[in-house]
């Protein structure tokens, strides 16, 4: 038989000593709960590291009594608040699927373009093409013509670059300000192939994931998932 008491008084927190200040901030810290805009993600995060610190530090369940404070409740099979845990961590997985599902697909591709005018993309544009793209900064107040890098996107499992001649019109600091189509201009789709193709699609990847928020909003909360799914069923099988 195992009592559990859930609730929470203030009178389980030790005493705060210090100044005012201290004090004050010694109760925000208590006090403080994860701020997340979405509730789903944080519920997954939450009861995920929560699993992984159970089973990594060992924890067990007692057998005679939790106290949390006000209701009391008496449980003859403990092992039951595992299972219930798992059920909580399935269901919040199975919430934040269904409510961020198509959040990547939306994020990701406008985070990987904002790369298209990088130097490693257009070092191997221009080694593909055989020119020069034009140049971000140029003279003032010149309307020329040159190549431009239109959208870079992931297809069919690499980096492909779409390349436009264009009539580009600067302005007094030499930037760019209009472009117009260039009638009978050379166009070019440039894929990412090869070794050096494959080397500037990791590099461009990795810089894109670890700087831009969708893989860090999205993607690792389901790493953090997978990892306490894994330490839970190696803890449970050996």
């Amino acid at each position: 038989m195992m009592q559990l008491i859930i609730g929470c008084t203030a009178t389980n927190l030790p005493p705060l000593r210090g100044s005012k200040l201290a004090r004050e901030l010694g109760v925000r810290e208590l006090c403080m709960t994860i701020q997340d805009s979405s509730p789903e993600r944080r519920n997954l995060i939450v009861i995920s590291v929560g699993i992984i610190a159970f089973f990594v530090g060992e924890a067990s369940i007692p057998a005679d009594e939790i106290r949390l404070g006000i209701v009391s409740v008496t449980f003859s099979r403990p092992d039951a608040l595992i299972i219930m845990l798992w059920l909580i961590f399935l269901w919040f997985l199975y919430r934040y699927w269904v409510v961020h599902r198509s959040s990547f697909g939306k994020e990701f591709p406008p985070e990987l373009n904002s790369f298209k005018n990088s130097l490693l993309v257009r070092n191997f544009v221009e080694s593909r093409v055989g020119q020069n793209l034009a140049i971000e900064v140029g003279e003032p107040n010149l309307k020329e013509q040159g190549l431009e890098i239109e959208w870079l996107r992931w297809r069919e499992g690499g980096l492909e670059a779409r390349v436009l001649e264009r009539t580009l019109n600067r302005d007094e600091d030499g930037v760019v300000r209009g472009r117009g189509v260039v009638n009978g201009g050379s166009h070019s789709l440039v894929r990412f192939d090869g070794f050096r193709g494959w080397l500037v699609t990791l590099r461009v990847i990795a810089i894109c994931l670890f700087s831009k928020p969708s893989f860090t909003s999205y993607v690792v909360p389901f790493c953090i998932a997978t990892l306490a799914a894994m330490i839970g069923a190696c803890s449970v099988a050996f």
